[in-house]
């Protein structure tokens, strides 16, 4: 995906939270190869919008408020219906069994609500590339997981190595 400062890149952001979107509005809008296109508050109004609205990234919160599709659900939803749109989740779940099944479900990086701020516009430049974000040290903890074996494989068959997910 390529964008500059005359074609920016095309965001949308899924927060539960007034103060969190409007924060994160801001800053992004100082980018200036950046433009904010849609700012929702939940599951619903951003599948709606999108049948309008054509981006290129959505910045995603990971946990949403009660009686909002769950984080897995929602991404596999868009994953299907909207196969070029890059998801970078956001979330303070940064857990290495969450930000596996992330990535797995269809998410093209997770960035942890403990990171620098500025670290979020490299995460967001890196998904927007087509590459995997994590955290070096998500990176690390993903690393050291142990393999687990797919549903289905045969015994003694190792399953898919996660830390495939950071190369």
């Amino acid at each position: 995906m390529k964008w500059s400062v005359v074609s920016p890149l095309r965001i949308v952001l899924l927060d539960d939270h007034a103060l969190i979107r409007e924060a994160l509005k801001v800053r992004l809008t100082t980018e200036s190869d950046f433009k904010v296109v849609g700012v929702y508050s939940g599951s619903a109004e951003l599948l709606e919008a999108l049948r309008g609205e054509t981006a290129d990234l959505l910045l995603l919160d990971y946990q949403l408020r009660d009686g909002e599709l769950d984080g897995l659900r929602l991404i596999q939803l868009l994953r299907n219906h909207y196969p070029e749109l890059r998801i970078l989740i956001y979330s303070s779940v940064e857990r290495p069994a969450t930000v596996n099944m992330a990535i797995r479900a269809g998410a093209n990086g997770f960035f942890g609500k403990s990171q620098e701020t500025e670290e979020l516009m490299r995460a967001i430049r890196t998904v927007a590339l087509d590459r995997l974000y994590l955290s070096p040290s998500m990176s690390a903890e993903l690393d050291s997981t142990p393999k687990t074996p797919t549903p289905g494989a045969e015994e003694g068959e190792a399953g898919e190595n996660v830390g495939t997910l950071v190369n």
